[in-house]
């Protein structure tokens, strides 16, 4: 008995170890594919992979939220910076902050009315 366990258990890692060996081209081609598509995306896609990932497999919302606000920072500086170096730009931005800065004391003396 013994003896038939050692065979079925032989015969069972040869054919393990075949399989392996047919999936390893495939697991070269699916590597060599995903490094192509990492090193075509640009660094906010790259940290907007990251976090989705995190979210996914981590469930950790606090860092997923962390490091999109990060590629958001990333992706949108140098637009802010090009709109800031324009007259109208400055403006628009001013008007912008103006306006929320207007809901937030709206809302902020609705919450006082009601406490008196």
């Amino acid at each position: 008995m013994l003896r038939y366990l050692k065979i079925a258990k032989w015969r069972a890692n040869k054919q393990f170890k075949q399989q392996q060996k047919s999936w390893q081209p495939h697991q070269v081609k699916l590597l060599s594919h995903i490094k192509s598509i990492w090193f075509n995306l640009n660094t906010a896609q790259k940290l907007y992979l990251l976090a989705f990932i995190t979210l996914a497999i981590f469930k950790l919302t606090w860092l997923c939220a962390t490091i999109t606000i990060i590629a958001l920072i990333i992706k949108f500086w140098p637009q802010f910076n090009q709109l800031w170096n324009s007259l109208a730009g400055k403006a628009l931005i001013l008007v912008f902050y103006a306006s929320i800065a207007n809901f937030v004391l709206a809302s902020t003396s609705g919450i006082v009315n009601e406490v008196t």
